[in-house]
């Protein structure tokens, strides 16, 4: 299901992890079995992220650590949160488990479950390319785990591309849930608030980048 988000979220925690911990205090048991099909995995992106600002294409990762048995957050960038991005969504939140392994599927605002049992047991990279084919769009972004989420192991990575969610085993709580990997693929214009304005400042960042002198 869908809904919306909370602007307050946005605004007193900017997107991210901030907004994802809020989310965790308020509406979840934090007492629950990390491996517990009611302990969630929150996917939040940044609050920049989808829009073309430089170096701000980050998402974060959040659920209770199997490791620690507290938070368990991971910040990472690449084009997956972009895409997700461009599907409508600034996040998701997971929480259940499959009977058998499946792979998220987020297609601009179609969203679906399909089989991964062929996927179980396949390193991440592989993972990513196999979803691509099956798929037949190599421009689909994919995060994933390995066999290391799927043996529960505590330090267990999510991976997207070859960015790494590598802290607080959070592929171990994606393997808990028999979810290998979240797929998607995302054509939607990002709406921005003063877009003249937001295009000034954009181009200024731009030039800036260009004309800067290397460090030495």
């Amino acid at each position: 299901s869908t809904r919306e988000s909370k602007e307050e979220y946005f605004k007193e925690y900017l997107g991210g992890s901030g907004a994802a911990a809020k989310i965790l205090y308020e509406e979840f048991d934090f007492q629950v079995d990390p491996f517990s099909a009611d302990n969630p995995i929150i996917f939040m992106n940044g609050l920049l992220t989808g829009i073309g600002v430089p170096a701000a294409a980050k998402s974060s990762f959040v659920t209770k650590s199997p490791l620690t048995g507290i938070w368990a957050e991971a910040t990472v960038g690449g084009h997956w949160g972009n895409q997700v991005k461009r599907c409508g969504y600034d996040g998701m939140i997971i929480t259940g488990k499959s009977p058998k392994p499946v792979y998220l599927w987020i297609d601009d605002n179609e969203v679906s479950i399909r089989p991964a049992s062929g996927l179980w047991g396949t390193v991440t990279f592989d993972t990513q390319q196999l979803i691509q084919d099956e798929l037949g769009d190599q421009n689909i972004r994919v995060a994933c785990i390995g066999p290391a989420g799927e043996n529960a192991s505590r330090i267990a990575s999510i991976v997207n591309e070859r960015q790494a969610a590598g802290r607080g085993g959070l592929g171990a709580v994606m393997g808990a849930k028999n979810l290998k990997a979240v797929a998607v693929r995302g054509s939607m214009q990002v709406p921005v608030h003063a877009q003249a304005e937001f295009q000034e400042v954009l181009t200024f960042m731009h030039s800036s980048i260009q004309n800067s002198e290397p460090l030495s």
